[in-house]
């Protein structure tokens, strides 16, 4: 068993370490955008390779969005593809990076230049991580869930306007939200057709992050996917496709 672990969580670690856990290999990676890069496939690569992994062997991945893309881009490609769990530990990654399949890293500056489709056997998602997460990562993981009920769903977006950033309802939020999401992906696998509306904000918000790479000052994901749906709005509304 192998877990591939958040830097900024490993502390948590023992509040995972059951008996099944004991004499797994553990791996720390480095978080954050700027590290999620050829570098650290290239680490989790020779780490499975070192500890002899095969397609048998169970994997957990422990961490926010960048560590559950990255990770489950190298597991996916190693010996075409290890079983892997994922245990999200933000918000962003609870409701939108762990759904869908989607792994990927960054490369020449562009964000998720390179990736796969590769689904996880399971997602574990514990509420207990929000409470270590800065109010900037809260945000930034609401950006995706305001995304979700922008484009499906008015109910959500009806008691989002009654929440407040210092007291969340994450117990409604994040099933209602990732329940979204699912059931785009479920009807459109591999992004052919409906999954695109899951692209809302992420066309303009891409390219800042890509640009933002370029420049050695990443923001957060929320951030720059919040200010795509603005943008992609306001030049729909220009464009008279939307009112």
């Amino acid at each position: 068993m192998f877990i591939f672990i958040d830097e900024n969580t490993q502390n948590w670690l023992s509040h995972f370490q059951v008996s099944t856990f004991k004499n797994a290999f553990v791996l720390v990676l480095k978080a954050g955008e700027h590290n999620k890069n050829l570098k650290q496939v290239d680490l989790i690569w020779n780490f499975l390779n070192q500890k002899l992994a095969n397609r048998n062997d169970e994997v957990y991945i422990i961490g926010g969005g960048v560590i559950c893309d990255l990770a489950a881009f190298a597991i996916s490609t190693f010996k075409r593809g290890i079983p892997f769990h994922l245990v999200p530990t933000t918000l962003l990654a609870m409701v939108d990076a762990s759904i869908g399949g989607k792994t990927g890293l960054n490369f020449k500056n562009l964000k998720n230049n390179i990736g796969t489709f590769n689904h996880p056997k399971t997602i574990f998602c514990d509420h207990q991580f929000l409470s270590t997460l800065s109010q900037k990562e809260i945000i930034s993981g609401m950006a995706e869930v305001f995304k979700h009920a922008i484009i499906g769903d008015p109910k959500l977006w009806e008691h989002l306007a009654n929440q407040h950033i210092d007291s969340l309802d994450y117990e409604y939020l994040i099933p209602r939200s990732s329940n979204l999401k699912m059931k785009v992906v479920k009807a459109d696998p591999k992004e052919e057709g409906e999954r695109k509306k899951l692209n809302f904000g992420h066309t303009v918000g891409h390219a800042i992050e890509s640009a933002l790479l370029l420049s050695k000052k990443p923001t957060l994901h929320g951030f720059a996917v919040a200010f795509g749906m603005i943008a992609e709005s306001f030049l729909s509304y220009k464009l008279n496709l939307c009112s």
